[in-house]
């Protein structure tokens, strides 16, 4: 797994299980396969991510920061 470069602070699973959605005081969300390989990164919180959530198979994530933004992807 390709690490987040600070504590993770968040993890949510798609329903049906095939991703996987983190994110962490690095100020990232990544999107991971089940496998455990990092599909992409998601970048625009400028605070530590709080909360992220995924919706509809993984066609949607919606993430809470520290910087007082919530971010729908």
């Amino acid at each position: 797994w390709e690490a987040h470069t600070a504590s993770v602070t968040a993890v949510s699973f798609a329903e049906d299980g095939k991703l996987l959605l983190s994110g962490g005081d690095d100020h990232r969300v990544k999107v991971w396969d089940a496998a455990g390989k990092l599909l992409t990164e998601l970048k625009g919180h400028t605070g530590s991510v709080r909360s992220v959530s995924m919706k509809a198979g993984g066609r949607w994530a919606v993430t809470a920061s520290a910087d007082g933004t919530v971010k729908l992807w």
